[in-house]
């Protein structure tokens, strides 16, 4: 047997079991899709990786020799920017971006008869695989299918099953589950303005049928965080013991964490979003670059390999040609004044040569190569100024 037939053989049964052993809640991506609409912390941090995935400058290279030729005009480069009549260029890279987050898989339909892309609903796709082919062909919506070379699939690696992609919001889901409980129970204490319960007392020797009718009766009306805050009215005898309190709950710190927590899976830092509490311009800086470099940038690169694998064969006369997106990251000037520094240290290179680096304009005598000594020593933290002070202009 090959490692392939072990795969296509194992491969639901692996799935099942892995998550039956950790005991890992099944959701479905219609639940994380809601989520989209319903968490503000999941909204922002998607929408604002999408955004700056969207709005990245993509282009087509070919190799020539160790260098590399941009190509302005290309068949694929027109389809993407323009994919059809109701989508554009930053549509179609936002529901890539969209749709990797929120279900870690993303499908476009290539009509190369109509020269058109169409986004299709990662939930009712299904992919089919043989004994010869990994993936043979798509279904959608139970009914029409789909060559695999007809069918542009981005996904996120999944552990348990290499056909489809996870998203990394399955690791979030008791997060998630949490932090909009905790704000539907506050919403719950201003619609009814009630103390929750949590103890019945009574004085009564009740019998066991009619504490567990009482209990049911109790967890009916009384129980889970949509009857929150209700009021309660209790037969004779029995009393009201409140032993938790809004304040108790401590909700200010619990969505503090849940939101910490699914930034944190999503990549995204808190400044990103416009939490800037606390925060200057330096850590600004340093969250934008760090989110640039370590979020934007690899999922850009796996974009556009992607693009160049099984999008540009598609069309005539491609070999040889690549996508590649803009680097979006950022200068860190500090590391680069600190680079700077280091050359400077040591006369190997000079005022005006650091100033043309960071875009300045030469400054009289600024040629000299510098010569550390006892007098000089601050020389360079005037020019370290003078470069952030340009820069903030």
């Amino acid at each position: 047997m090959s490692i392939f037939d072990f795969f296509s053989k194992k491969r639901a049964n692996v799935y099942n079991s892995a998550f039956a052993f950790f005991n890992v809640p099944t959701r479905k991506n219609l639940d994380f899709q809601k989520a989209y609409l319903e968490n503000e912390w999941i909204y922002s941090a998607i929408n604002k990786k999408a955004s700056a995935i969207s709005t990245s400058k993509l282009r087509i290279f070919k190799k020539r020799g160790e260098n590399k030729v941009e190509i302005d005009k290309h068949p694929a480069l027109d389809l993407i920017n323009r994919p059809n009549d109701f989508l554009t260029r930053i549509d179609f890279l936002f529901s890539i971006s969209l749709y990797l987050d929120l279900v870690g898989e993303a499908f476009f339909l290539i009509d190369k008869k109509a020269n058109e892309l169409w986004a299709l609903e990662p939930d009712k796709m299904e992919v089919i695989s043989d004994e010869k082919n990994f993936i043979n062909q798509y279904k959608y919506n139970g009914t029409q299918t789909f060559k695999s070379d007809q069918i542009l699939h981005f996904k996120e690696m999944n552990p348990v099953n290499q056909w489809r992609g996870a998203s990394p919001l399955k690791s979030a889901s008791e997060t998630i589950d949490a932090d909009n409980a905790a704000k539907l129970w506050n919403l719950k204490f201003f619609e009814n303005g009630a103390k929750p319960s949590n103890i019945l007392k009574t004085k009564e020797n009740l019998s066991r049928d009619a504490i567990e009718t009482l209990k049911k009766q109790w967890s009916q009306f009384n129980e889970n965080v949509r009857n929150a805050h209700k009021t309660a009215i209790l037969p004779s005898g029995l009393e009201f013991e409140s032993t938790t309190s809004q304040k108790e709950m401590d909700f200010v710190n619990l969505g503090n964490s849940a939101r910490d927590r699914i930034l944190a899976i999503l990549g995204v830092p808190k400044e990103i979003i416009g939490l800037v509490e606390n925060t200057n311009r330096s850590n600004a800086e340093a969250s934008e670059y760090n989110f640039k470099k370590n979020t934007i940038l690899p999922r850009l690169i796996k974009i556009a390999e992607k693009l160049t694998l099984d999008f540009l064969p598609v069309f005539d006369n491609s070999e040889g040609l690549y996508f590649e997106f803009d680097d979006p990251t950022p200068e860190n000037i500090e590391l680069e004044l600190k680079k700077c520094q280091t050359l400077y240290d040591i006369g190997a290179i000079s005022p005006n040569e650091i100033r043309e680096k960071f875009g300045m304009k030469p400054r009289e005598g600024g040629n000299e190569f510098f010569q550390k000594n006892l007098t000089n020593e601050n020389e360079f933290g005037k020019l370290e100024n003078e470069i952030k002070t340009n820069n903030e202009d």
